[in-house]
């Protein structure tokens, strides 16, 4: 390979026997906290070599966190089955571990056999019912994740709790919503306590970059001395300058990675995401096959990334040198 390997970050893969055990009539499934829609392209291997090849990807990151709430069984069989896949093609697929967050001491011994087959990364959701990225019960599973150096992709909640599910909302704005909030909980929920966790978040980071100044406005730490007639109300820009607010801020905001996913290779949303995230913290991520479905779409938004005004090493970053950061690979 020439250059920086382009490496993504955000696609899906269902061992072929774990699509036909659980595949429903009709390949789509609603359930009161869980959504799912099969495509048969998940399991047919071959077809995504010949996407990744048609687009000109070198490898990719592989999970399928949505159904890691189905409990630690059903994320037992994902794990064998992306073992297996990436004994078979040890260069181009990268295998998670799936887990639940829920899981308690039986994930955390998911989590060892995984990292003990090579998983370098594991794929969490971004939340699971009333659980959630900073609940004090996924501690333990994040100390292990630490102990062992292993990244963590999000990926959004299918269904989170209480979405609205009239004219497609629970996609196009419940999951991005689920993903914003998870970031704000890494950040000060995980990271204080965990801070060399590498996280990488989904679909661009909900709207965490595009609401990163009302972000900052409520950001009001431990340790900061914030005057009374301010502890109730936002903190303006000025304010915060004042109070020393920024560096802190933007110092958890720097460690978490942020894919590009979500969009379908929509360009504003990157373009957007650029004026408030730095370039070394974006991920190539498309959620193929779920929502691009071929390697000519992936292909096109990879030029269109090298089309951006950077720096070619920031071009190249973006392509696969955050992702291999991120993965230790």
């Amino acid at each position: 390979m020439a250059g920086t390997p382009v490496i993504t970050v955000h696609h899906h893969f269902m061992p072929r026997a774990v699509y036909e055990k659980y595949e429903p009539p009709g390949r789509r499934i609603i359930e009161e906290d869980f959504y799912f829609t099969f495509n048969p392209i998940l399991h047919d291997v071959d077809t995504h070599l010949g996407a990744l090849d048609e687009a000109g990807v070198d490898a990719t990151v592989i999970h399928l966190a949505q159904w890691n709430k189905k409990g630690v069984g059903v994320c037992r069989e994902l794990n064998d089955g992306f073992a297996e896949l990436a004994q078979d093609h040890p260069d181009r697929f990268f295998p998670c571990a799936h887990l639940p967050l829920s899981g308690g001491a039986e994930a955390i011994a998911e989590l060892d056999r995984a990292a003990g087959m090579g998983f370098r990364a594991v794929a969490l959701l971004s939340s699971e019912g009333e659980v959630h990225l900073a609940t004090e019960e996924v501690r333990p599973l994040f100390a292990r994740i630490a102990e062992l150096g292993l990244a963590i992709l999000i990926h959004p909640s299918m269904r989170p709790r209480g979405a609205a599910m009239d004219f497609e909302l629970v996609a196009s704005v419940e999951r991005a919503a689920d993903i914003t909030r998870a970031t704000v909980r890494a950040m000060y929920g995980v990271l204080p306590h965990f801070p060399g966790l590498r996280f990488i978040m989904p679909h661009h980071g909900g709207a965490a970059p595009f609401l990163k100044g009302r972000l900052q406005m409520f950001f009001k730490p431990e340790g900061i001395e914030i005057p009374d007639e301010l502890k109730l109300l936002p903190v303006s820009p000025l304010e915060r300058k004042e109070l020393g607010l920024d560096e802190p801020f933007e110092e958890l905001f720097g460690k978490i990675y942020f894919d590009t996913a979500g969009f379908g290779g929509w360009m504003p949303a990157t373009r957007a995401a650029l004026m408030t995230t730095s370039p070394r913290r974006l991920c190539l991520g498309m959620d193929y096959p779920q929502e691009v479905h071929n390697g000519a779409e992936i292909g096109l938004f990879v030029e269109s990334i090298r089309a951006l005004d950077l720096p070619p090493e920031d071009i190249d970053a973006i392509l696969g040198g955050n992702a291999a950061e991120a993965l230790g690979l």
